[in-house]
């Protein structure tokens, strides 16, 4: 797992600077130094290198991306850490979430999203899921640039655009396409917390912590939300905060 994080990091790193974007020196020479700590497994020593990093630098998305994979990294893997369990059964009933095709469907029609009139639609959009289910990204895609011509207005497509974007590893079209779903209905859980996660993945917390709170609060009982959410707090090591979120989890279970 070590050496799979150290590739991540150096593969993220060719990708930013190939995209041409910089860094000051000194928040360079930190962040040089925490990819060390990684190397040598020193994870704690490197998230704090690469906070000292993001102070100088704050708007560097490269050190923000870095920053997130090792604190997600050492907060789940860490078999000494307490918190360790926690965001192991986090990411377990986040997963278990991902496969019913029946909770999609339901879930699109209870937020509104998906008409209960419009079978084309809902059975287009069920396929769509299953192929990035079954890691089929490249035809999910397909299928879901099909239905963008036939439904150019509507938010379930914009998502499953970013579902399948994700899946192929483009990030920015992916955080694009939520975006343009919650452009289209500010209130569409699914694109919003789909956002929210992607965001953590992307070491923007604040951004995230702001999608979260806005879904939770339309939405209190929003299980999903309230596991993602525990799983920010775990990052931020706000570990009552977090245990308080997936406690409510708990009770929506």
């Amino acid at each position: 797992m070590r050496k799979q994080l150290r590739l991540v990091i150096v593969v993220m790193a060719s990708l930013w600077s190939a995209v041409g974007w910089t860094m000051s020196a000194q928040a360079d020479a930190l962040v040089q130094e925490a990819r060390l700590k990684v190397e040598q497994s020193d994870l704690h020593s490197a998230a704090l290198l690469y906070r000292r990093a993001l102070e100088m630098d704050e708007d560097n998305p490269k050190i923000r991306v870095e920053l997130a994979k090792v604190l997600i990294d050492a907060q789940g893997r860490d078999p000494y850490s307490e918190n360790s369990d926690m965001m192991a059964l986090i990411e377990q009933q986040l997963q278990d979430q991902q496969v019913p095709e029946r909770e999609f469907s339901l879930g699109y029609v209870k937020n509104i999203e998906l008409g209960k009139d419009d079978q084309n639609l809902h059975r287009a959009a069920v396929k769509v899921l299953k192929k990035v289910q079954n890691q089929n990204y490249t035809n999910a895609l397909k299928l879901a640039e099909n239905l963008r011509e036939q439904y150019p207005n509507n938010p379930v497509v914009y998502n499953l655009l970013g579902l399948a974007w994700q899946g192929k590893g483009d990030l920015m079209q992916a955080e694009a396409f939520y975006s343009k779903a919650i452009a289209i209905r500010s209130d569409f859980h699914a694109a919003r917390l789909n956002r929210a996660e992607l965001e953590i993945q992307l070491g923007k917390f604040i951004n995230a912590g702001e999608d979260l709170d806005k879904v939770l609060a339309l939405d209190s009982q929003n299980r999903r939300a309230c596991l993602v959410k525990a799983r920010l707090c775990l990052l931020e090591q706000n570990i009552n905060s977090a245990k308080e979120w997936y406690s409510k989890a708990s009770e929506h279970y």
